[in-house]
């Protein structure tokens, strides 16, 4: 029984620690007619989720949490121009450079 209270406790612990844990990344916000975009290593990726940036101004280099998408049901483009990007990308969490 002891074993098994201490092996619960463990995984618990480690799956709050795991879950806490952010990978922030330095990315560079790029605004377009076609939608927002995370610059990351020279390649654009349109943000899926745009609410997660609307404070941070276009060029602006900021430190992400993000996650790489298969598929993005973002909406909010303004303009019919084709713009190249590298694939989808889901914003965890931002912190602004001070």
């Amino acid at each position: 029984m002891r074993k098994l209270i201490l092996i619960i406790a463990s995984f618990v612990l480690f799956t709050f620690i795991s879950c806490a844990k952010r990978d922030y990344r330095s990315v560079t916000v790029v605004r377009h007619c076609t939608g927002p975009y995370l610059k990351i290593d020279g390649l654009e990726y349109l943000v899926c989720n745009p609410k997660m940036i609307e404070s941070v101004k276009d060029g602006e280099q900021v430190m992400a949490d993000y996650s790489f998408s298969d598929e993005c049901l973002y909406d909010g483009i303004q303009c019919a121009m084709v713009y190249e990007s590298a694939g989808w990308v889901r914003v965890n969490k931002i912190k602004k450079n001070r």
